[in-house]
């Protein structure tokens, strides 16, 4: 199928097209300028050449170049397309049209002003409750939607929760689905325990708890971010080694609690790690400002046990969310 667009012909299937040479691109788009850069690539605010009124204009193109230790482009990059293609919600990134040239691969996709962690940099502290309320339920929103869909994220933070500003309002887009994968029940696949930022990761994927990495460490992500719109900064902040962080995270949560023990390889030994400090627990005891019933659904979220963390759907539900 041919598609004719400004001064450049293009193969086109579906939003997929196939260009003779990446460059060719700027016959179609205009350049914006650089919007972030990355290992893979870069990210560029472009403008359509030629629309309708109705449509929108401005978009954020991410450039992947091909990787010459794989011979291709990164899976991550493939992995992201396959998987948007078919999610489409409010609240999830929406791909517009993805361009495949020799050298690279560019992905057009929905253009958002900031993210949520450049935007917490701006207030310089926590959000106001209010906000924070509705940034959360946007969240979950596309959350619940993912997981509905067999997708979890596994890379929730607050860099790859997009915010475009819309009618004096923020509209959140969970973006980058780089790490991302599908479920299937039972989970017969292990997948790598490399995944999510240090500060956001959940306690199963630290511990090597394979067969417990679900949905559910999606949520103990969008708690850490849940907090930290509370807070102003990371919970689990101040420690840079794994050990250092999941130990934090149990002094933070739950203290010495029994279920460490049934979480992997690494459980027993944070277990008597703990034992040595006879610490009591002392549950987010820095967060006194938060009203209860958002400390309520964020021990919910930060449950150490997967199996008894609140879901995406659980979460919606709350009082304090109503």
């Amino acid at each position: 199928m041919l598609a004719k667009t400004p001064d450049v012909v293009v193969r086109s299937q579906g939003i997929i097209n196939i260009l003779p040479h990446a460059e060719r691109i700027w016959d179609i788009y205009e350049h914006q300028g650089e919007a972030g850069r990355g290992v893979y690539g870069s990210v560029i605010k472009v403008k359509l050449r030629a629309s309708t009124a109705k449509e929108p204009v401005v978009f954020a193109m991410k450039r992947t170049y091909r990787d010459e230790a794989i011979a291709g482009i990164p899976p991550t990059a493939i992995r992201e397309i396959s998987l948007l293609q078919d999610l489409r919600h409010p609240n999830v990134i929406r791909i517009e049209r993805v361009f495949i040239a020799p050298e690279s691969i560019l992905v057009v996709m929905e253009y958002a002003d900031t993210d949520l962690q450049r935007y917490m940099e701006k207030i310089g502290g926590p959000l106001e409750p209010c906000e924070i309320k509705t940034l959360t339920r946007q969240m979950l929103e596309g959350i619940n939607y993912c997981h509905m869909n067999r997708t979890y994220h596994r890379d929730l933070k607050p860099a790859n929760i997009l915010l475009q500003r819309c009618d004096g309002k923020h509209v959140l887009k969970i973006a980058d689905f780089g790490l991302s994968r599908q479920f299937s029940y039972p989970l017969s696949q292990k997948h790598t325990p490399c995944v999510v930022t240090m500060l956001y990761r959940a306690p199963e994927v630290f511990l090597g708890a394979a067969e417990q990495q679900t949905y559910a460490l999606d949520m103990w992500s969008v708690g850490c971010i849940f907090a930290e719109m509370f807070k102003g900064k990371p919970i689990f902040e101040g420690e840079t080694s794994e050990f250092g962080i999941i130990l934090n995270i149990f002094l933070q949560t739950v203290g010495a609690s029994p279920d460490i023990r049934n979480l992997g390889e690494k459980g027993q030994q944070i277990w008597t790690a703990l034992d040595k400090k006879r610490t009591k627990p002392h549950p987010l005891s820095d967060l006194e400002d938060v009203p209860p019933g958002a400390i309520d659904l964020m021990m919910k979220m930060l449950a150490l046990n997967p199996q008894k963390r609140i879901t995406a759907h659980g979460a919606l539900q709350h009082p304090f969310l109503l």
